[in-house]
């Protein structure tokens, strides 16, 4: 239990994470049907949502390059049928999908991982109000190259109203296929 306002305001935001985490590893596994799938966590957060939530199996800090390295050798590799993901209406060519990471998973960052073989790239979170206002930084983070797609978007925020009318808005530039 928190005792002070800012200590509560911190656990709000760190069980929201969880929270957010555990839906999305949940929509995942559904929307995929990989039921048995094993979740990493990594990065500035990813040992507090870890130590959170059952649904994380692993943590390891210094993930991103190992996993770019794993990624480029993966993909060395001709890749099977079986191997395929899909997502909806997304068909893949395989199963390797760059998660998003604040901070972390810009357009170069992006570009390098596609290059290095993943098959499915998210960009950094987005806020929907950043969006909904206009903000320089949050359209800086919009930007999307054609050589990265497909790509995923995941929008952020604590009014479902404007996350919905983000979402939609065909004027962000952003073709969902």
């Amino acid at each position: 239990m928190a005792k002070t306002t800012i200590t509560s305001m911190r656990a709000g935001l760190v069980y929201g994470t969880i929270g957010q985490a555990e839906y999305i590893i949940d929509k995942f596994r559904e929307e995929s049907g990989y039921q048995n799938m094993k979740v990493v966590a990594t990065g500035g957060l990813g040992r507090i949502i870890s130590e959170g939530t059952d649904k994380i199996d692993i943590y390891d800090s210094e993930l991103t390059l190992q996993g770019m390295r794993l990624i480029y050798e993966r993909t060395k590799k001709v890749k099977m049928g079986s191997n395929k993901l899909k997502i909806g209406n997304v068909s893949l060519d395989g199963n390797i999908v760059l998660a998003p990471m604040a901070g972390v998973t810009d357009l170069p960052f992006r570009l390098l991982c596609k290059r290095a073989g993943a098959d499915l790239i998210c960009t950094e979170m987005v806020s929907a109000k950043g969006i909904f206002y206009n903000n320089k930084n949050t359209e800086d983070l919009l930007r999307i190259d054609d050589r990265e797609r497909p790509v995923s978007l995941q929008l952020f925020g604590s009014d479902p109203d404007i996350i919905s009318e983000m979402a939609k808005k065909s004027s962000i530039g952003i073709s969902i296929y």
